[in-house]
C-alpha cells in the first residue's frame, strides 16, 4: 500500500503479515474527492472491524495501546498454570521502556462462549475493573505491568460483577482502585468522551484536576451504569484520578 494512494487499505489476510505493526498514513483515509468520503469511511470501518472479529487480534484504542501491546508481546510471557490461572512473567521487559515511560495497560483476550461473560478477574488478588466485549471475545485490561512476576486469575459464567467499567472510549485508564465505599482510577483522556461504569447509586463523582473536567454525570437506575463525562485541556491526553464515591 502506497503511503500516497487514496482510498487504500492493506491486505485484510492478517495472519499473512510479515511486519508489525502495518503502518497507514492520513492519505490512505481520504477519498479523491468529498462525495465520495462517505464510502470510504465506511470502507475503513469494515475493515477496521474484520480486524476485531479475527480470532487471536485486538484493535487497539489508541497509539500507546498499541505500542504497550508490541512491548508485552516482544518481552513478556504468559503461561496457562490451570484452568482459569496464568503466570505472567514481565522480568524481560528494559529498563529504558520504564525510564521513558512507555509502558501501558496490557491487554489480554478471553473467548468467551455464547451467554458467558467474565464473572471474575485478579491481579495478583486484586480485582480487574476494566473491560470490553467484541465478536464473541471478552477483553481485560491490565495495569501497566512491573519488573516482575503476576498472578492471572479468571472465572467465566453468566454473571457479571457489580462493579467494573465498560471500555467504550478511546482514553486510558490504568490502576483501579476499588474499596466498600468508593471506586478510584487514574485515567489519561483525550478529548471529551463518556465512561460507563457499572455500579451503585454514587454520591460524587470527583476529579482530582481541575484540567480534567467531568462536565456532566448521571446514573440510569434501571440499569445501574454511571455514564461520566470527561474532558481534558492537553491535546496529548489529560492525566488525572477520578473518584467515584460512597456508593
Amino acid at each position: 500500500m502506497q503511503w500516497d494512494a487514496t482510498n487504500a487499505r492493506p491486505s485484510d489476510d492478517f495472519l499473512k503479515f510479515t511486519t508489525w505493526p502495518v503502518e497507514s498514513h492520513w492519505t490512505n483515509f481520504l477519498a479523491k474527492n468529498d462525495s465520495l468520503q462517505p464510502q470510504a469511511t465506511q470502507a475503513w470501518i469494515n475493515y477496521l472491524d474484520k480486524v476485531q472479529a479475527t480470532p487471536g487480534l485486538y484493535l487497539a484504542r489508541n497509539t500507546e495501546q498499541l505500542h504497550s501491546q508490541w512491548l508485552y508481546k516482544k518481552y513478556a510471557s504468559i503461561n496457562r498454570l490451570e484452568e482459569g490461572k496464568y503466570l505472567i512473567d514481565n522480568t524481560n521487559m528494559p529498563d529504558i521502556v520504564y525510564e521513558n515511560k512507555l509502558l501501558g495497560n496490557l491487554v489480554f483476550i478471553v473467548n468467551t462462549g455464547q451467554g458467558e461473560k467474565i464473572s471474575h478477574a485478579s491481579l495478583d488478588g486484586s480485582p480487574l475493573l476494566l473491560r470490553y466485549k467484541s465478536h464473541g471475545k471478552s477483553f481485560l485490561y491490565l495495569p501497566p505491568l512491573g519488573k516482575k512476576q503476576y498472578i492471572l486469575e479468571i472465572k467465566t459464567g453468566p454473571g457479571l460483577p457489580e462493579v467494573y467499567i465498560d471500555y467504550i472510549g478511546t482514553y486510558n485508564i490504568y490502576n483501579t482502585k476499588l474499596s466498600p465505599d468508593n471506586l478510584e482510577f487514574d485515567i489519561k483522556m483525550y478529548g471529551s468522551q463518556k465512561i460507563d461504569i457499572h455500579c451503585p447509586l454514587p454520591d460524587t463523582v470527583i476529579s482530582n484536576n481541575p484540567f480534567l473536567e467531568i462536565t456532566d454525570y448521571y446514573y440510569n437506575v434501571n440499569d445501574g451504569i454511571l455514564t461520566i463525562t470527561l474532558s481534558g485541556r492537553d491535546m496529548q491526553g489529560e492525566s488525572g484520578r477520578v473518584i467515584v464515591g460512597r456508593f
